[in-house]
Parts: C-alpha cells; structure tokens; sequence
C-alpha cells in the first residue's frame, strides 16, 4: 500500500479570509487521512481553529522585515527538509516567491507539486505601474516552476492572463464557506428599521467611508447600520453617527446572530481579492449590496441575491437602499441561501482542491480512510 499524501500549507500570515481557507482545507484533507501541515507564524497560529496542534508547524516573526523573513526562510527549508511533502501549498504573495524560489534551488534533489493560490494578485491592487509591472514579472517567471495556479474568481483568472500567463496552468477554484454557526436566540436589531450589517476593517481598500457617508444621507430615515470590525493600526477613528453601533471584532459564534437577524451585508469595497464575507453572508441567508468592483459581481448575483453600486458612490447606495422595499431582502435572502448550497458550501472547495493534488505525474494518489 503506497504512502498518504503529505500537503504542506505555508502562509507567512494567515490572518483573515487566508486563515479560514487553509482551515477547511486543513480539516477535510486531514479527516480524508491525508498528513495535512501548515506552517505559519507563531502568534498567528490560534488562526487555525480546530487543527490538531500535531499538523501546525511555526516560525517566529515579528511582522514583514528582514529578521522575520530570514526566519521564515529558514524555517520553510528546515519543514521541507523534514516533512518531505508531496504538494507545497503556497497561499499569498509572499509566501508564493520566497517558497518558490526555496523550491527552484532544491528541484535537482527534490520535486514536490508546487500549487500557488495568491489570493488577489499584487499587480492588480492599488500601486504604481512600475511597481505592477515588477510584480507581474516575477510571477511570470515564477510560473514555470508551479504546477497549478489557483484562481479563487474569473476576475483573478482574466487579470493572469492579462499579463501573458499560461492557461493551461490557472484553475478557478471560488473560496467557500463553512456551514453557518448555531444562531443563539439574541437578537441585536431593532426591528421598526431596516438593519445594515457590515463586516470587516475600516479602511479606505473596504470603502468603509463610502458606507458611513451613506449614513450620514439616510440620518432621520428608517436605516440602521451595525459595523462589525475596527480600523487598521495607526488608522483614524471611524465617524461617529446616531445610526451607526459599533461593536467591535467578534467570535464567529458571536457574528452567527448578527448575520441571521440583519436584513443586508453592505460591502462598498474598492478592492477585494474575493469577497469571502458576501459568500459567509449568503450561507446565513442574507442578502448583499456590494460594490462593482474585482470578483464581488462573481459572488452576489444582482437582482437575485442582491444589488451592485459602484464604488466609492454612496449615493447610488443610498438611492438603492431607499428603493427597495423590505419585503424584498427576505426574497432575496432565500435566493441567498440557494446560491450559497450551489457555489460557495465548503466541501465544493475542498474536493476541486483535492482533484488538483491527484492530477499530477508527480503526485500520490489519494488514499482516504474510505477507501
């Protein structure tokens, strides 16, 4: 009987959407009886809920300098070394350019499957041309060594091929959600008033100021805003308005109500590599009002599990919101769920990441306990 197959995840930070990717993938490769690791930086291994502690290996760091990347380096040759893996799983950019290149120097002695998921790729976010440019050289030179680049949206795939990259190399394979969490019989929302949720940090990339300007427009009319989440480090502190509660960061189980009682997301992002938050809200049964921008019209199906502005308009948003009457986000939160159980259900990400692993001359076979 042939050996299980030994994935590898390496993140140099893993906090966020990446933390909940790798920990689905993790957990179903794991109890398909694959040896399923995952390095990652000490303090950001709490991020990997319900791993066993066993299959977490970690480095040291400090944040992205030159001491942190060193230890990075040293720590992802010495679990190469040791684990020997059959797939490198390289999530993110940074991850993506220091493994590869590991592993382009290792090639005569070693060749594990190298699958590369950047999770919004650096050339197409916010930056200078000459700065774009350099990145989508690297990746292109960095392609010929990866087996298997995963593209979580069209947007991601159409923005690869853009700059010359292979086909033939590039699968989309959407993010996906875990089932909701236990609702608890709280309800945070007042309901004389149609509730606004949003999820995520205050900053300019999640257009949190297009989304409280709309507020201060709708002061006086019957719109209610929660705001889950906290401004970066360093950044300003959010505007305070009659209509907006702030509460802070919270636990999944804690966020399961607010996404079951409200009665829309809003994400008015500029950029998003997915739009992870939309898809978790469809699985609660919610609606959701997004900007047009990068793969979000990929996850929110206008006029059918929401509606799209563009971005940075915040009064297209509040135009919107007025337009549409309440009866409508309960159609619509049906229409959510549908499309949450056709697209974007855990186990569809899992299984097309699985197919990847084994279509490979240089992969094992997978063997599962089922077998």
């Amino acid at each position: 009987m042939r050996d299980h197959m030994k994935v590898l995840h390496v993140a140099e930070t893993i906090k966020g959407g990446v933390a909940t990717i790798a920990r689905q993938l993790m957990l179903s490769q794991i109890s398909s009886g694959l040896e399923s690791t995952c390095l990652v930086p000490k303090t950001q291994a709490v991020e990997l809920i319900s791993v066993p502690l066993k299959n977490i290996e970690t480095y040291n760091s400090t944040g992205r300098n030159i001491p942190s990347l060193l230890k990075f380096i040293v720590a992802l040759s010495i679990t190469l070394h040791t684990r020997r893996p059959d797939i490198v799983h390289l999530h993110s950019t940074f991850a993506g350019l220091c493994g590869r290149l590991i592993l382009f120097f290792m090639l005569p002695f070693y060749r594990p499957k190298i699958i590369y998921c950047p999770h919004g790729w650096a050339f197409i976010m916010d930056g200078g041309n000459a700065k774009k440019r350099a990145f989508a050289l690297i990746e292109r030179l960095l392609l010929k060594i990866t087996d298997t680049v995963i593209c979580v949206s069209k947007f991601e795939q159409e923005a690869a091929l853009s700059q010359g990259f292979s086909k033939e190399k590039i699968i989309i394979v959407n993010n996906c959600v875990e089932p909701p969490q236990p609702v608890q019989a709280i309800n945070h929302f007042d309901r004389d008033v149609v509730n606004l949720l949003y999820v995520g940090r205050f900053d300019h990339a999640k257009g949190f100021d297009t989304l409280v300007d709309a507020m201060a427009l709708l002061e006086g009319h019957p719109f209610r805003l929660t705001a889950v989440g906290d401004t970066v480090q360093g950044g300003p502190p959010p505007k305070k308005l009659n209509n907006i509660n702030y509460v802070g960061w919270l636990h999944p189980s804690d966020l399961a109500g607010y996404f079951s009682n409200a009665d829309v997301l809003i994400m008015p992002s500029r950029w998003e590599s997915f739009g992870l938050v939309a898809a978790e809200a469809h699985s609660y049964g919610l609606p959701v009002v997004a900007s047009r921008c990068c793969s979000l019209p990929e996850v929110v199906a206008e006029g059918v599990t929401g509606f799209l502005f563009e971005p940075g308009s915040s009064r297209e948003l509040v135009a919107l919101l007025k337009r549409i009457p309440r009866s409508t986000w309960s159609k619509l939160g049906r229409n959510s769920y549908e499309r949450y159980e056709a697209k974007f259900k855990s186990e569809i990400m899992c299984t097309a990441v699985l197919n990847i692993y084994n279509n490979s001359p240089t992969s094992k076979k997978l063997e599962t306990n089922e077998a």
